[in-house]
């Protein structure tokens, strides 16, 4: 058994109707099926995708107060990544330092007060020339 979807004109309105068939025999069409005219003339895709439920309810929130579509906030997304071929899983870069670095920028502030293991050069020559 083959199944289908046909979109099927539905009154004067340009309005059209999903309908779901299996070996040309109608199994039913769905009152949330009408699809208006302007709909289908710009739509391209459909993309699903699993997510965290909260998630996604926050990014819907976030996207009404800020007064736009969620479907703008995703397009908007996927094209930026298109174009720059760069994604960022992190909201805000996290500036805090590994323990290890911490405790290296620590022992350079109490060296830089103390005066210790540091030099002041008058240029860059002297600077090089104590490199070597």
């Amino acid at each position: 058994m083959s199944s289908k979807v046909v979109l099927q004109k539905h009154g004067t309105h340009n309005t059209y109707v999903q309908k779901h068939t299996r070996d040309d025999a109608s199994i039913g069409v769905g009152v949330d099926n009408f699809i208006p005219w302007y709909i289908l003339q710009y739509m391209q895709t459909t993309v699903i995708f699993k997510t965290d439920k909260k998630l996604k309810v926050s990014a819907q929130e976030t996207a009404k107060r800020m007064g736009i579509p969620f479907s703008a906030v995703m397009n908007r997304l996927v094209k930026e990544f298109v174009e720059r071929k760069v994604i960022t899983f992190d909201e805000r870069p996290s500036l805090k330092p590994t323990p290890y670095l911490a405790r290296i920028l620590r022992q350079q502030e109490k060296d830089l007060k103390s005066g210790k293991n540091f030099e002041v050069f008058n240029s860059v020559e002297e600077a090089f020339a104590d490199l070597v």
